[in-house]
């Protein structure tokens, strides 16, 4: 059996996995990965029961106010629940929410033994689970891995911080541009390429771009084609202090798009995208993803245009850098992928991959570290077989590199 891919960075989950889930946990990871972007401001969380050496049930949390994962799977399991194991990849619930306890569940079924991937990362119902159902004469042990930390990024962000987890995406051509001339729409990136970016988008509660990319590109910002079992339309937003943008914009004409703009928005335009019915989002720049964690946003995708990028970088709000590089040169009239240099940002140890022609590389945070978004920074092997197509996994590093702050909500 083939050794399933283990990410490392939350944009990795993007990729198309190859291989089987080879342990009851990796298989409750695999549920849990059905959940990502449809959940917020709940976790994504995959459930398994096993008894006597095979699966009775299995299911994932799908969105907020659904029942959580354990509770699905013990209705599927039913009697067969009684003195089985319960996999679950975080710590279950003691508290009343929009559901009951998942704790009061397991005591009820019999459940015998619970294993758990991750603590709960709000603090301030830590532990409570694992302790409730140790009260009751339940084996509980925890199993962490690489995995479940990485898919719990976002969560454990905005429970901690108060703001979502960041994910910048770039593509641009070998000499660093991303258009042939400034204003001008170019295509850059291949098939297999734009098929990842759309798995990425299903993976995040947001897309956000700015007014330029809208008012030259004038994107949908849909996810299309991923072949995805559970299709999710992650939110559309618009940075768009001014409100430049028309509310007849593709981006605008499906349902759940935001336009974030100033209190200084013109009141005329400001009614103009009341009457299209679109949620208008009231942010000064500094603001912004305080404003997004207050609406429960665990998890943004940036998607442009170069000024935003640049903007987010300086601010150091990108926990996460997606360059995507195209096998092509557009020469110094082409727009550049990033502002003038005058700031600096560091990424650590991040991976490569062949999305055939383009290649695709994937930077976390230099200086993340174990309990502050929960993951080390990642070692890799030479040689290890990637998704989509014939892959390279390999450790690689990007030097401290600087960046301009520019103006961005034009």
């Amino acid at each position: 059996m083939r050794e399933p891919k283990v990410a490392i960075a939350y944009s990795e989950l993007a990729l198309e996995s190859q291989g089987a889930a080879d342990s009851w946990m990796a298989q409750a990871l695999e549920q849990a990965k059905l959940g990502l972007g449809c959940t917020y401001p709940n976790p994504p969380v995959g459930a398994l029961i096993e008894k006597e050496g095979r699966i009775v049930a299995q299911s994932f949390h799908a969105r907020a106010g659904d029942l959580h994962a354990e509770a699905k799977a013990l209705l599927q399991a039913g009697e067969q629940a009684l003195g089985s194991t319960l996999h679950v990849t975080l710590e279950p619930c003691n508290h009343f929410g929009r559901t009951p306890p998942c704790t009061e569940a397991i005591i009820r079924a019999g459940v015998k033994r619970v294993i758990y991937a991750e603590n709960d990362p709000n603090p301030e119902v830590a532990g409570q689970g694992r302790l409730r159902l140790q009260e009751m004469g339940i084996q509980v042990e925890q199993a962490s891995s690489p995995e479940s930390r990485v898919i719990l990024l976002p969560f454990s962000k905005r429970v901690t911080r108060g703001v979502p987890y960041v994910i910048a995406k770039m593509a641009a051509s070998l000499d660093g541009r991303i258009s042939q001339k400034p204003g001008v729409q170019t295509a850059l990136t291949s098939p297999k390429a734009n098929r990842f970016v759309h798995r990425l988008r299903e993976r995040v509660d947001a897309v956000v771009v700015g007014s330029e990319t809208v008012l030259i590109d004038n994107p949908r910002l849909t996810v299309r084609d991923t072949g995805s079992l559970i299709h999710h339309q992650p939110i559309r937003i618009v940075l768009d202090s001014r409100l430049r943008t028309s509310p007849q914009a593709w981006v605008y004409q499906e349902k759940n798009a935001w336009v974030v703009h100033s209190i200084h928005a013109s009141k005329k335009l400001c009614d103009a995208f009341d009457q299209a019915g679109i949620q208008r989002v009231v942010s000064e720049k500094a603001d912004l993803l305080k404003t997004l964690g207050a609406f429960g946003l665990t998890s943004i995708l940036v998607e442009g245009g170069a000024q935003v990028l640049t903007y987010f970088l300086h601010q150091g709000w990108v926990d996460e850098l997606v360059w995507l590089t195209a096998p092509i040169l557009l020469g110094s009239q082409g727009t550049a992928s990033v502002g003038e240099l005058a700031c600096s940002a560091s990424f650590g140890p991040g991976i490569r991959a062949d999305l055939f022609p383009d290649r695709l590389m994937v930077f976390t945070q230099g200086d993340r570290k174990v309990g502050s978004f929960g993951i080390s920074s990642p070692h890799y092997e030479n040689g290890t077989n990637r998704a989509l197509g014939d892959t390279l996994k390999e450790e690689i590093t990007m030097d401290s590199m600087t960046w301009n702050q520019t103006e961005v909500f034009q």
